[in-house]
């Protein structure tokens, strides 16, 4: 055995598991590592991995844009949305998602009165 195959998707993982721990892309809005590997992956897939990983990362800043963008934009595929809210909702990161809670419920009725069924399952 040579050693570990990292497909495109074990590297997605790994990305988002990086992203998520601050370990990579956590300073500043830019994220250099996580577009080099959108890149490297420039599928629809790799996008929405991409949009989780930038969403994902532990900074207030993040979760506020992501969070905005999924409540404002209905225009997002409802795909990309979902991914997004993944990045937002990481592992471990429930102290800095706290200001959030009543925004979220904030948002709910009026996402229910103006999107699909389908959208509005994500939530």
């Amino acid at each position: 055995m040579a050693g570990l195959a990292v497909d495109t998707d074990l590297r997605w993982r790994i990305v988002i598991a990086l992203a998520t721990a601050g370990a990579i892309d956590a300073e500043g809005p830019q994220t250099p590592r996580i577009d080099a590997e959108m890149q490297r992956d420039p599928t629809a897939a790799g996008k929405r991995h991409g949009a989780q990983a930038a969403a994902a990362r532990p900074q207030f800043g993040v979760k506020d844009k992501a969070f905005s963008t999924v409540v404002e934009d209905d225009t997002l595929p409802n795909i990309t949305g979902r991914a997004i809210i993944a990045g937002i909702n990481a592992p471990g990161q429930g102290e800095l998602l706290k200001p959030f809670t009543a925004r979220y419920f904030e948002a709910i009725p009026e996402l229910w009165a103006r999107r699909s069924s389908e959208s509005r399952s994500r939530w």
